[in-house]
């Protein structure tokens, strides 16, 4: 299940952003039973976010938490993680890259996502694998 918290003053239209990830969740083998969080904040959350759990004292457009590691975890069946978007960020890289601020959403999303699926983004062909599974995801049409 996954489940979105809006803290900005921003509309998002969920709809399409819950048959993403349900699709993301089905095409990667995981039951539906799981749950997710997304919450859409700011720039100033964001970074207080990623001072305190990542040491690093800016604000990012997207940060996974998994909830199928570390401490605790063997207590956190069907949890697996909250993704926070910066919807600050993702308007500025909307403007960067001339999408909409939608697709842009669309595409923090699923990066989100498959990170708490493990995948990740640092070098060499875990890069190129976790930028093949957005674009193949994002070409879906939502």
């Amino acid at each position: 299940m996954i489940t979105f918290s809006n803290l900005t003053k921003e509309k998002i239209d969920t709809a399409p952003l819950l048959e993403l990830g349900e699709n993301v969740l089905k095409g990667e083998g995981i039951k539906n039973s799981e749950e997710i969080c997304c919450v859409f904040t700011d720039n100033v959350h964001i970074q207080d976010l990623n001072s305190e759990y990542r040491n690093r004292d800016f604000p990012t457009d997207v940060l996974a938490f998994s909830f199928t590691e570390g401490v605790g975890s063997d207590f956190r069946e069907h949890l697996l993680g909250d993704i926070y978007i910066s919807v600050d960020m993702a308007r500025e890289n909307a403007k960067r890259f001339k999408v909409s601020l939608s697709s842009e959403i669309k595409l923090l999303f699923i990066h989100g996502l498959l990170h708490l699926l493990n995948y990740e983004d640092k070098e060499g062909r875990a890069k190129q694998k976790m930028d093949e599974k957005t674009k193949h995801y994002l070409s879906l049409r939502y």
